[in-house]
């Protein structure tokens, strides 16, 4: 007579992580958004990204753009206004603080990291995470972006800097790896290759002048400085 087969041994299930899951949920972020608050959480948001101090100046009668100036000034920092998209925030790939016009009037959030299928907010408290056409949806398109000013260039290279801005400038691409000719004070064509091929790689206007979107990612190829990208993958 044949012998029953021993029963097979219990196979345990095998726990299934969870992936976080995008807040679709715009009125649960939006709620009880107080705006001058909310534009100093985000502050706050940004300046915790750059292990900087919140400035103790700026007062909350200000006007919001009057506000990000002042304390930038007072963070040593500089601001940079723009209104575009999230490619323009891709390109720049540092924290930002946005505007999210809803039925109260504005609500401020800091951009801290920004992926392809994610975008991660902050209030300065609390963290959100969004799909990139939701926030879109959401945002108005105006950002206020900090920035430091590693090596204090002045004006708009060459438009209106001093010969001295030139010279230091020359000095970082070289060490940047690009084949600079003469040391001298004068913007020449080899130091302007240089620039253009800086602002194509990072999809800017390639006109040549080193205006603030020029220094950020200039500033941001050099990974021998203490910045906070929002693509850490990204140059």
């Amino acid at each position: 007579m044949a012998t029953a087969a021993a029963p097979l041994p219990a196979v345990e299930p095998v726990p299934v992580p969870v992936p976080q899951t995008q807040d679709p949920d715009n009125k649960r972020v939006l709620a009880h958004a107080e705006p001058m608050q909310s534009r100093a959480g985000a502050l706050t948001a940004v300046l915790d990204a750059w292990n900087a101090n919140m400035p103790t100046g700026p007062v909350d009668v200000m006007d919001s753009d009057t506000y990000f100036r002042l304390s930038a000034r007072y963070s040593n920092m500089e601001i940079l206004q723009v209104t575009g998209n999230l490619n323009l925030l891709r390109k720049l790939n540092l924290p930002a603080i946005v505007e999210i016009p809803y039925s109260e009037g504005i609500r401020f959030l800091a951009v801290t990291g920004l992926g392809a299928e994610e975008v991660q907010l902050s209030d300065g408290e609390k963290r959100y995470s969004f799909a990139p056409a939701v926030f879109t949806g959401m945002w108005s398109g105006k950002a206020h972006i900090l920035w430091k000013n590693h090596f204090n260039y002045s004006g708009v290279i060459p438009i209106n800097s001093p010969g001295e801005v030139i010279l230091s400038l020359k000095g970082h691409l070289k060490t940047l790896g690009h084949a600079i000719g003469a040391m001298d004070t004068t913007y020449d064509a080899v130091t302007r290759q240089a620039i253009e091929t800086i602002q194509a790689r990072n999809g800017l206007d390639v006109d040549g002048m080193v205006g603030p979107q020029t220094k950020i990612v200039l500033y941001n190829e050099d990974r021998s400085l203490a910045i906070p990208r929002l693509n850490t993958a990204v140059r």
